[in-house]
């Protein structure tokens, strides 16, 4: 049982959540988006799920310890990614 969970470590996690205080313990880990409201008066147009999705992947073919990223600025870190390419 154990051995299943030796490949996930703080290197190649990231705390997902809408509330910063849900990852106080470990902040480094921790990526603070907007929270999903279905009434919302534009929630067709909300696309941040989509662009975090683009983020994780981004942080996964190109960091080998997520330790060291501040997930802080992601969106930012995400556009200047894309520029890149572009």
């Amino acid at each position: 049982f154990g051995a299943s969970f030796d490949r996930w470590s703080a290197k190649n996690t990231v705390h997902v959540d809408d509330l910063s205080r849900n990852f106080a313990l470990n902040p480094q880990s921790g990526l603070e988006c907007t929270a999903y409201k279905r009434r919302r008066r534009n929630a067709e147009h909300d696309r941040e799920l989509l662009e975090l999705a683009a983020y994780l992947e981004y942080i996964a073919e190109q960091h080998d310890d997520f330790t060291k990223l501040d997930h802080k600025n992601w969106r930012e870190s995400l556009q200047r990614a894309i520029d890149r390419r572009n």
